[in-house]
């Protein structure tokens, strides 16, 4: 599922990577750039990753993109050095991988970046319209969508979160900044003309303060299942709010298996999970399951 094309990206490369991905700047389908120091960088399209032959990245191309997609203010961005992301002006998520710096065994920070991973946002207008048209057009439920990892569920999340934003009051937590990608208090994807974004706010927290302060009738967040999650799910049950939410299980059985999602499910807080496919079926919704069905 790529996304336009990469030209608003390059401002983030030394001239070397810009040289190498000259042939690929107007390329519609890209989904990653990848740099790994002392090896040739890559990118992958919608199924394929290509190495850019010719090129070897150096530390100082490493050093060039980290201190840009930090802007220049590398202490800026503690936080999401901790967590081992950075997102950038658009919603483009960078990884970062490299030598841990920790304190009581937490991560604390990274040093000697030794690789990143550009993962080029995707607003793909359109992608739950199935999802509106089968559901929402009927009904005012909380849902899950789930799959495995690079299936799209962030970019139908995203979808959902425009169109149902158009309609109801909805408070998006948005602890990554991967869906409004607000850029200096601005959103710079389309999520909708009721929508609230609580940009930056882990999850549990976030869904808490959105139901003390902007009385959603939905709330949309990313990647649920630790235990702080479910709790602040279950307050929302009795607040009236609905949470839409992804999740990074492939399938029904999975999902039973593990403590925290079956505590998630129990709490009548989804009516319906959507299973999305992946390789081909990227973005594809291919079930559309009860929730009392999967507890069965």
């Amino acid at each position: 599922m790529g996304t336009g094309n990469i030209k608003s990206l390059l401002i983030y490369f030394s001239e070397n990577i810009k040289n190498a991905l000259k042939p690929y700047e107007n390329c519609e389908n890209i989904c990653e750039i990848r740099l790994r120091a002392g090896r040739t960088p890559s990118i992958k399209l919608d199924f394929e990753e290509i190495a850019l032959k010719g090129c070897i990245v150096s530390r100082e191309d490493i050093e060039y993109s980290f201190k840009a997609v930090c802007e220049y203010s590398v202490y800026s961005f503690a936080r999401e050095l901790s967590e081992g992301y950075i997102t950038i002006k658009g919603g483009h998520r960078v990884g970062l991988c490299g030598t841990a710096v920790t304190a009581l065994n937490e991560i604390e920070s990274i040093k000697y970046i030794s690789g990143m991973n550009f993962r080029i946002a995707s607003e793909r207008v359109g992608t739950a319209d199935r999802l509106v048209s089968d559901i929402f057009s009927k009904e005012k439920c909380g849902i899950i969508i789930s799959g495995p990892p690079s299936c799209g569920k962030t970019t139908v999340l995203r979808d959902l979160c425009r169109q149902i934003g158009n309609k109801y009051r909805v408070s998006l937590i948005d602890e990554r900044g991967e869906i409004a990608a607000v850029y200096k208090g601005t959103p710079q994807n389309d999520i909708g003309a009721f929508t609230d974004v609580f940009d930056g706010y882990p999850k549990a927290s976030g869904i808490i303060t959105a139901i003390r302060t902007m009385t959603p009738d939905f709330i949309f967040v990313d990647e649920i299942g630790s235990e702080s999650d479910y709790k602040a799910i279950e307050q929302s049950v009795y607040c009236g709010a609905e949470i839409i939410a992804t999740m990074h299980i492939a399938d029904k059985d999975m999902m039973l298996k593990r403590k925290n999602i079956k505590a998630l499910l129990d709490t009548g807080a989804f009516r319906y999970i959507v299973f999305l496919g992946s390789g081909k079926n990227t973005g594809k919704i291919i079930s559309v399951t009860g929730v009392s069905e999967c507890l069965n």
